[in-house]
């Protein structure tokens, strides 16, 4: 059985920086093992591991391509390696794994376009653990909320122009909301303006677009020192308390490949709605709530209609999404909250549970493998 591997792993990401592999891999346990920035000292040892960000040498990468493109990658015996982002299996193998001349590897990855074929490949939502990591849960009671729901949109993307819109054609909804939408995000991934733009328009009939937008309800000050992109690391705690229901708009609102739903990435959007013991609504690719099923949480469909998580059409499946916003509106918070009590409560605790289980087989993953390989170590 290994208990610990003596030689010292390669990594020029240590443990507490922003994409840590070797306490996404470690976790805990990182304490009892050894590294070592020293590209020559890691290669002059007999059994040879490496830990990096996954693209580490594609073109145009921001995570630490710079700092890694000089080594030959070859000449571990393994690497092992994190995706924070959401980039498919084959992209991976193709883009990072194979040019590199990796023969063994581990990767865990941060978002999934279908099921992972590759066993050395495992599903870890790393913004959903790294926000746990940053953030405490706090309780507090349901009563005394001025607001109905929170939008906090986030970088401009189609599905959140969506949502805006459809609050800026009902304002008597939007006085009843915090809503904000701004501009000082910026979108990574762009827009494809074929799926959702006319249907947009559709619904503004000639009306531009509130962006960016600002609620009048909203009266706290960004947290000191942070940067924007940042705000997106701090659970909106005094925005909760205000609110009875929140509005999730994950980072994909569709899948550019209309035979399969998808892809599913689960972000720190989604875990505030955990930690918060939330209702949500999630404008998202279909079959985002059945993916969050299958780690298995539990959503709201014995309260409203989540049919729409099934509906390929992305017009129609957010039109009857906020179909629910609509709904819960003209719902009494205190019936809705006895009925989902038992839920909230339920995914707060799961969410704990799952992320020390997903850290718990990562490690795991990495025990087997080293045997494997180099045999047994004391």
């Amino acid at each position: 059985m290994v208990k610990r591997f003596a030689h010292k792993i390669f990594t020029l990401v240590p443990p507490s920086s922003a994409i840590d592999v070797y306490g996404d891999w470690l976790g805990l346990d990182h304490v009892n093992w050894k590294f070592t920035d020293s590209y020559n000292e890691a290669i002059s040892q007999p059994y040879k591991i490496a830990m990096m960000p996954a693209l580490f040498n594609v073109k145009d990468s921001y995570t630490y391509r710079e700092k890694y493109t000089k080594f030959d990658f070859s000449k571990f015996d393994l690497v092992v390696l994190s995706d924070v982002e959401c980039h498919s299996q084959e992209y991976i193998l193709e883009n990072c794994i194979q040019p590199a001349g990796i023969k063994n590897y581990l990767v865990a990855v941060g978002g999934v376009y279908k099921k992972l074929s590759d066993p050395n490949f495992i599903y870890r939502p790393w913004w959903m653990m790294h926000h746990h990591r940053l953030n405490h849960v706090y309780e507090f009671n349901y009563d005394n909320r001025e607001f109905l729901f929170d939008a906090l949109l986030g970088s401009r993307k189609l599905h959140r122009s969506y949502v805006m819109a459809r609050f800026q054609q009902r304002p008597d909804l939007l006085a009843k909301s915090i809503v904000n939408y701004r501009d000082t995000f910026v979108n990574h991934w762009g827009n494809d303006p074929s799926y959702l733009y006319d249907h947009v328009n559709k619904i503004l009939n000639g009306e531009q677009l509130q962006w960016p937008y600002v609620s009048e309800n909203f009266t706290e000050e960004h947290a000191l020192g942070l940067e924007p992109h940042q705000i997106s690391e701090v659970t909106p705690w005094s925005v909760y308390k205000k609110t009875h229901y929140s509005i999730c708009c994950e980072s994909f609102g569709n899948n550019p490949d209309d035979k399969n739903p998808g892809p599913f990435f689960i972000t720190e959007k989604t875990a505030k709605m955990f930690m918060a013991q939330r209702l949500f609504v999630m404008f998202a690719p279909q079959h985002t709530l059945k993916f969050i099923k299958s780690l298995g949480f539990k959503t709201f469909d014995s309260v409203i209609d989540e049919s729409y998580d099934d509906i390929a059409d992305p017009r129609q499946r957010f039109d009857l999404a906020f179909d629910q916003v609509e709904y819960l509106a003209e719902q009494d918070p205190k019936v809705i909250y006895d009925k989902i009590r038992d839920i909230t409560q339920y995914n707060l605790l799961h969410f704990e549970s799952y992320i020390k289980q997903t850290k718990q087989q990562m490690l795991n993953k990495l025990l087997e493998k080293i045997p494997l390989l180099f045999g047994t170590f004391e």
